[in-house]
Formats: C-alpha cells, sequence, structure tokens
C-alpha cells in the first residue's frame, strides 16, 4: 500500500528507492524502463538457508567431534560429525541470533548471525574448568558405531572397563572378540575370525602399520599392550577404501594422541607386568611408549585342580592301559614394546614416528609309556612328544597429516612390518624300546618369514558429502623352508609388488546417504600380473529419528595367504605366502549385507545378515590321511589345493546402558562351506570355522569404586576329519564328508571378576581379582589321532586302536591385577 506522491528522480534507480523506501519489496532495475520485484528478505537472504561450519582444536587443527552447537534461544541446535562439521537450517526470523558452539574442556565460542557469512570456522581454545562434585547418572555406552555403523568401536573406558575378565588383565582383540560376528571359542587364539573365515583374511593395523600375528603364548594375550591404545574399530563388511589386501574384515588399533599433560600406568598381574607412559615434552612434542614382559606361566595358576593342563585320551582302559591323562605344562616367554614420537610442525600439521616390537618363546614337552595285551603278553609303547615355536613381529611407520585448505586434508605413510616364525615339531613312539620303521614318528621343521613395505597417500575432503581419492604402494617379500615327517623339503622365495588406485564420494539423497567407491589394483608377482578391480557400495536409509535400514556390497582382494593344515597327530601347521595367481590363488570375496539399526534412549538393537561368496580358498590337504599303524604304512600325500567357499548367516546384538549397568547380548547364526574338487569328490564340507551357533553374554556394573563383570560365552563344537570313521585305507578324494566329519562338544565359558578403584592423592590405583572359566569346563581344544595299535578284541581276534590326546582348553585360572594411574 504506497500513498500518492509527487516524486522527482533522476532515473528509475532513484525513483524506485524513494517509491519503495519502507516497503516490504526488494527490486532490482534491469533496464531503462524495467524492474524486478520480490518480497523483502534481510540482508538479500532467501526464507531458508543452510549455516555451515567446522569446528577445530585452536592449537592443534583437529576436528572437535560432537561438539553442542545451538541457537541463543535453543530454538535450533545441532552436533559437530567425526570431521568436525555441523549443519543448522535458519531463517529470516534468526537474523541477529547469536551462534553458541560449547565443547568440555574448551571455552565457549558465540558467533552473531549476520546473513553475512554461511560458511564458519570455529577454533576453540583449550580452558581448564573447576567443577563442584558430580553425580553421575548416565554414562555413554563404551561400544560405539562409525559412519552409517560400517564400523563397531570399542574405546579405552570399554578396554579397561572389561578387564576382570581376561586373563591378562585389559586385553585389546579379547575384547573384540566379544562382539557379534567374530569368533571367541578357542582360550588360546586372539586371532580375529570373522564370520567363518580363517584368521588371515582379516587386517590388522597398529597406527596404520601392519600386524601378521599380533598374538602371546597360544593367543592369551594380545602381543599390543592396551594401556598404549585408545580405540579399536571392527569393520566386518565394507572398510574405508584407503585399506587393501583383505577378504573378512579390519581391525584398526589407534594409539593415544598428543597428550594434554604427562600421564602413564603401571600394570601387575600374577601372569605379565607392563607399562605405559604418554609425556608431553614441550607444546609441539610428546612421546607414548609402552612394555610388557613375561612374569609367570598361566598353567601355574589354575586353582582348585592339582594336574595341570591336563591331556585326556581317547582310548578305553579294557585292553591299553594308557594313563586317562597325561600332564603337560608348557613353558613360554614374551616381551612387546611400543613407541610414538609426535611433532607438531605447523598450525595445520603433524609428523608421527611409530615403533612396534613383539617377541614369543614357546616349549612344550612331555613323554607317555603304556602296555598293550597280546597274545598274553604286555607290549610295552614309549611316547615321545616335543614342540618349539619362536616367533616375532618388527613393525616401524611415519605418518605426516596436514590440513592443505579450508576443504582438504592430506594424510601420508609409510611403514614396514616383517613377521618371522620358527616351528619344530616331533612325536616318536616306539614298540618295545625299539622305534618302528617309518610310521613310527612325525616331524616337521618350518622357518617362515615375511616383509611388508608401503607408502600411502590420503587426501580427504572435510565437506558433509566427503569425496576421498589417493594410492598406495607397497612391496612384498616371503621365505619358507619347509621340512615334513616324510622327508619332503620345499624352498620357496617370493617378491610381489601392488599398486592401488581408490576414489570414494558420499553422497546425501532425500532418503537417506549412499557411499560409493572403488579399488583399482595392479598385482605383479615375479611369476605373474594381473589387474584388479573392487567396486563398494553402501546405503542408509533412515526410517525416523531412531531407527535405519541398511545394506553395504563390497569386492576385495588378498594377496598375502595364509595356508593352514592339520599334519598326521593333529598338530595345526601355519605359514604365509605370496599369491601367484597359479599355485597360490589370489584370494577373492564377494561380501553381502543388509540389516536394520534402532537406537532408542539407552538401549538399542543391531541386526545383519550377510552372506560371503570367496573365490581362492586354499587347503594344503594330506590326500592320504589315515594316520600310521603297526600294519599300513601309509605315506602322507601334502598337495596344496584351491576351491570356493561360502558363509552365510545373521548376527543380532542387543546392547543398553543403565545408569550403572551396561551390557549386550551378541548372538550369530551361520554356516561356512568349502569346495574342493580333488577332495570329496568336490561335495561341500565344513569349513575350520565352522560354528553354527554363537553366544556371548556381557554383563560389566559398576557401584561407586567398586567395579564388577560377568561373560558367558557359547559356541557349537569344531568340525574335524574322524580318522576311526573309515578303514584307513581310502584317499581323501573319493571320502563322503557327511561320513567322516565329526564335531568337538561345544564350546562353553563363564568368567568373573571384581575390582576396586582407590585414590591415593593425586595417583589412582585398581586392584582386580578373576577367575577365567568359573565352572571349570573342561573344552576341548583339538584331538590329536596319534597312532593305530593292534590290540586284543573280546573275541580274541586283533583289531585296530587309534591312540591318541584330546587336547584341552584352559581350566579354571585364577588372576590377580594391580594397576597404577598417573
Amino acid at each position: 500500500n504506497i500513498s500518492p506522491k509527487n516524486i522527482a528522480a533522476q532515473d528509475l534507480q532513484d525513483l524506485m528507492d524513494d517509491l519503495l523506501s519502507g516497503q516490504p519489496v526488494d527490486f532490482q532495475c534491469v533496464g531503462p524502463s524495467s524492474v524486478l520485484l520480490r518480497k523483502e528478505s534481510k540482508k538479500g537472504m532467501p526464507p531458508n538457508l543452510m549455516l555451515n561450519g567446522v569446528v577445530t582444536d585452536a592449537e592443534t587443527q583437529e576436528p572437535l567431534v560432537s561438539c553442542a552447537v545451538y541457537l541463543n534461544d535453543m530454538t535450533r541446535a545441532s552436533m559437530t560429525d567425526e570431521a568436525g562439521r555441523f549443519k543448522i537450517l535458519l531463517s529470516s526470523k534468526d537474523m541477529g541470533k547469536t551462534l553458541i558452539i560449547s565443547y568440555l574442556g574448551y571455552g565457549e565460542a558465540v558467533v552473531p548471525i549476520t546473513g553475512d557469512s554461511f560458511e564458519l570456522d570455529i577454533q576453540l581454545n583449550r580452558e581448564s574448568v573447576q567443577i563442584d562434585d558430580v553425580y553421575i547418572i548416565h554414562t555413554v555406552p563404551f561400544i560405539g558405531k562409525g559412519k552409517a555403523g560400517m564400523a563397531l568401536l570399542i574405546y579405552e573406558k570399554g578396554i579397561r572397563k572389561n578387564q576382570a575378565a581376561f586373563l591378562g588383565g585389559s586385553d585389546l582383540l579379547r575384547n573384540v572378540q566379544l562382539l557379534p560376528g567374530v569368533s571367541a571359542d578357542n582360550d588360546a587364539s586372539s586371532e580375529i575370525k570373522i564370520r567363518g573365515s580363517n584368521a588371515e583374511a582379516t587386517m590388522l593395523l597398529l597406527d596404520k602399520m601392519p600386524v601378521y600375528k599380533a598374538e602371546h603364548y597360544y593367543g592369551i594375550f594380545t602381543s599390543i599392550q592396551p594401556d598404549f591404545v585408545e580405540e579399536v574399530s571392527l569393520y566386518r563388511n565394507t572398510f574405508p577404501l584407503r585399506y587393501s589386501g583383505s577378504t573378512a574384515g579390519l581391525v584398526t588399533l589407534t594409539s593415544h594422541d598428543f597428550p594434554d599433560r604427562t600421564n602413564g600406568t603401571v600394570n601387575i598381574s600374577t601372569l605379565s607386568g607392563a607399562t605405559a607412559l604418554s609425556a608431553r615434552i614441550s607444546d609441539k612434542i610428546a612421546l607414548n611408549v609402552g612394555a610388557r614382559t613375561t612374569l609367570g606361566n598361566v598353567d601355574d595358576y589354575n586353582i582348585f585342580n592339582e594336574d595341570p593342563s591336563p591331556t585326556r585320551n581317547l582310548v578305553d582302559q579294557f585292553s591299553i592301559n594308557r594313563e586317562d591323562f597325561v600332564a603337560t605344562t608348557p613353558d613360554f616367554g614374551f616381551y612387546d614394546v611400543n613407541g610414538k614420537l609426535m611433532i607438531k610442525t605447523g598450525a595445520n600439521s603433524e609428523f608421527r614416528l611409530t615403533v612396534f616390537r613383539s617377541h614369543d618363546d614357546f616349549s612344550n614337552v612331555f613323554n607317555n609309556t603304556f602296555k598293550v595285551r597280546k597274545m598274553g603278553k604286555l607290549v610295552t609303547f614309549r611316547e615321545d612328544f616335543s614342540h618349539n615355536e619362536k616367533w616375532s613381529n618388527t613393525a616401524l611407520g611415519a605418518q605426516y597429516f596436514t590440513k592443505i585448505s579450508e576443504l582438504w586434508n592430506m594424510e601420508a605413510d609409510l611403514h614396514y612390518s616383517g613377521f618371522r616364525n620358527s616351528n619344530v615339531f616331533a612325536y616318536t613312539i616306539a614298540k618295545n624300546g625299539a622305534l618302528p620303521a617309518g610310521p613310527g614318528s612325525v616331524a616337521y621343521d618350518v622357518e617362515n618369514e615375511i616383509s611388508d613395505s608401503g607408502i600411502n597417500l590420503y587426501f580427504q575432503s572435510n565437506r558433509e558429502d566427503a569425496s576421498a581419492v589417493g594410492i598406495s604402494l607397497n612391496k612384498y617379500e616371503t621365505d619358507l623352508n619347509r621340512t615334513d615327517d616324510n622327508d619332503q623339503t620345499e624352498q620357496k622365495h617370493n617378491t610381489a609388488s601392488k599398486i592401488t588406485g581408490f576414489a570414494g564420494r558420499s553422497i546425501k539423497v532425500p532418503f537417506g546417504s549412499i557411499d560409493l567407491g572403488g579399488r583399482i589394483t595392479y598385482y605383479e608377482h615375479q611369476h605373474n600380473s594381473s589387474i584388479y578391480v573392487s567396486p563398494q557400495v553402501m546405503v542408509l536409509l533412515p526410517v525416523n529419528t531412531s531407527g535405519a535400514f541398511k545394506a553395504s556390497f563390497g569386492l576385495n582382494q588378498q594377496f598375502l595367504r595364509q595356508l593352514e593344515f592339520e599334519n598326521r597327530v593333529g598338530q595345526s601347521i601355519s605359514v604365509f605366502d605370496l599369491a601367484d595367481g597359479r599355485d597360490v590363488a589370489v584370494g577373492e570375496s564377494f561380501n553381502y549385507m543388509a540389516g536394520y539399526q534402532f537406537r532408542k534412549n539407552d538401549w538399542g538393537i543391531d541386526i545383519e545378515g550377510f552372506y560371503k561368496d570367496i573365490n581362492g580358498v586354499l587347503e594344503l590337504a594330506n590326500l592320504n590321511p589315515a594316520i600310521s599303524s603297526e600294519s599300513a604304512v601309509l605315506a602322507p600325500d601334502f598337495k596344496l589345493l584351491q576351491g570356493t567357499g561360502k558363509s552365510y548367516g545373521v548376527d543380532v546384538m542387543v546392547y543398553g546402558q543403565f545408569n550403572s549397568y551396561t551390557s549386550w547380548i551378541a548372538y550369530t547364526l551361520s554356516k561356512s562351506t568349502n569346495s574342493i574338487k580333488q577332495i570329496f569328490r568336490g561335495d561341500p564340507y565344513p569349513g575350520q570355522n565352522d560354528r553354527r551357533h554363537q553366544l556371548k553374554w556381557i554383563n560389566n556394573f559398576s557401584l561407586g569404586h567398586l567395579h564388577l563383570t560377568a561373560n558367558y560365552i557359547y559356541s557349537s563344537g569344531k568340525p574335524y576329519l574322524a580318522f576311526t570313521s573309515f578303514d584307513g585305507n581310502g584317499r581323501r578324494d573319493m571320502l563322503d564328508p557327511r561320513l567322516t566329519y565329526r564335531y568337538l562338544p561345544f564350546y562353553s565359558r563363564f568368567d568373573i571378576g571384581a575390582g576396586y578403584d582407590i585414590q591415593l592423592g593425586s595417583v589412582k590405583a585398581y586392584v582386580g581379582v578373576s577367575v577365567f572359566n568359573m565352572t571349570n569346563r573342561q573344552n576341548v581344544k583339538f584331538i590329536q589321532q596319534m597312532y593305530s595299535v593292534k590290540r586284543e578284541g573280546h573275541n580274541q581276534n586283533e583289531i585296530l586302536t587309534v591312540i591318541g590326546n584330546e587336547g584341552e582348553l584352559l581350566q579354571r585360572t585364577l588372576n590377580l591385577n594391580f594397576q597404577l594411574r598417573f
């Protein structure tokens, strides 16, 4: 409504200025007699506009995650993501308000909203805050999820919180084994076996350095010091494009970052001693170190049992008076050392040097005698068993991080990783003091080495629709010297290199988000070379603020392979070798996942159905699998065979955090099979990690300074080839797997623990006690079928009887733990 008026103007622009003065109208003169009109928007701002920003530490320039971002009248709010980014949708009514950015341990930032800029770069300064006594009524669960549920995360407090239930105190990979989809049915292995795959198919990275056998003494301990690590991530489906070389999954271990102040821990248990230190040398330099070594033998700390580590015999006592148990106490010693030097080279850049070293020395020796009645006489047999193994890891790394622009970050890293293993095994059986010819002894001697050198360049966008691109180069060498019980020797030296380029992008769509990406790898072996393409897609479809559907597909290749087989007495042998595309196939896995995730307040549920189609399954199989006997001398015939595999099932996880009580239940229903043309007539047979049912129930309760833990683990039994199921003269290629495979008894274990926090001035102390396998269930590790002897039957005819041992896992075991944190 414009009142009539007389206006004198020099041109159209002056005329419109006077005419529309005070009116809620914007205009633009587009010609000598043409004007565009629209309803006024303050400062030229449209009715709705997205305010974007990034929040970083003013000192380190690192993004701050989960910062609170809100308007001063609390009408609109947001949180920063993993890259420190946030978005808030504003309207014209929000002009003149202020934006507040708040984060614990930092001073607040207050930014007026003027409409002049909608891309904010906010830096917060660290600020000490003196607070009164705090009563915690809700805590954040120590298990988190990465982007779109791609990873399950275990934070440092979660690793420490569950320490009462582990033999060595807190343990990294033992915590990972408690998550859904990961096998936890072997006390003697901390390896990560994901959804029916062998451990070789899981890549393990410590500060971006690969580690190839991260376990101490049978795997009871992880060889990476827990107090040195801040976060562990498990990827079971797709994983970050920058990491290639595994088909089943990825575990990343990230050590502590630049510390605010110097701090450390000293941890002493009945089994080991460890220390870790994070030292802030200056504002620009910091150092993290950790070390651990053996203090005792696990078998020395069984409680309520007289015999250490009994090994149960298989034969009955009617005609063979072999003792029920063979007492064996292995000797072991280990140490590991970690180090990380951090140097801030600029406001937006940092350089890091990392080192890791571990060493194990294991020995197990026993002997036994027994008698067999033949033709009215007792015949004496003597058994001698010896197993000695040494292995070590050495890893060196250098990483450089810099923010090259407002939108892009760059990371570059170099690494060298080496692994050495020496494995010597011998078993002999003597009859009346004299060794039988040929089949009376089993022996092997294996020397294996790996070296892996690599460089990676990685560029990532800071925008919400993040893009990533990069390249990696690796060179591998393996050496293998093997002598088996048939005096067959094998000496191999292999070299290979690979170049991998990768790119990906996260795309926001109206109904959710889609992450697309892929790798292209050129792999060159000394005998062969090929190009491999690895596409990857991940979809997240939110249905409301609490739940979302998810799905993923990934094709992955693996070039460094681990060959594992059982010799004639049931002992497992593992060696690493490089894929050559001929004798040793490149591993390839098509991984599919579809699921649903839901979280409401303090509890949530996560369901994932999975299917894996695997090419390049390797088995070093004995085509003459019969064991040695007095009547049949059947020389072993080991062949390296290739085939396919399938693994499918569903993982379910229900978790909750209720004040001081944390719990989750993880259940896996699955089936894993292999098919190889040359054995079992090509019919599918159970994979070594086939477990139909797996259940884990984890409980942690805190009451003030007191912490209680109770864990229960169940798993279906492991499959094994039973020599008693055939006459010993049939070759493996003609056997029926449905008739020749048996399953060990189911695995069951219940652990309990208690710990108490003590404040000693500025030092925090923790005293803990745990009982591993509280019910003392005799879980079976393997069936060791050693020899076949003749004995008198009830009808006085001689019949063959398989003798051997049922290797038991750990009995009820006590551990005491004392820790100081300063």
